[in-house]
């Protein structure tokens, strides 16, 4: 809902809570991580989104690729300055083999 609404914090909101809920579960939900990075790169939280972008990360072998992840990630990357712009293209670059035609695929080459 925070999403649709473009209420960044109310997504982080009910992202954090379903983070809590679900504990240090063993592997987290699919999306939790991605949805969770982008919340936190919309209210400023750059560093703390790419932590949570890398750790989602790691859990990609189990739950499969997530382009929201990758979004919240180039954002992350970016919004650090102008010191990150490559890191976040090379990001981007290196992802793009992964995203599907059906989730953020044309709209994530835009940030490319």
């Amino acid at each position: 809902m925070g999403l649709i609404l473009g209420d960044g914090q109310k997504m982080l909101d009910i992202v954090e809570t379903a983070a809590k809920v679900c504990g240090k579960a063993a592997v987290p939900p699919r999306y939790l991580h991605g949805m969770w990075a982008f919340g936190l790169e919309q209210q400023g939280c750059y560093k703390d989104a790419e932590r949570i972008a890398r750790e989602g990360l790691a859990f990609e072998p189990t739950l499969g690729p997530d382009a929201w992840l990758d979004h919240g990630m180039a954002h992350a990357l970016y919004f650090q300055g102008r010191d990150r712009l490559e890191d976040a293209e090379r990001f981007l670059k290196e992802r793009s083999s992964t995203w599907s035609k059906e989730a953020l695929h044309p709209f994530l080459y835009t940030h490319c």
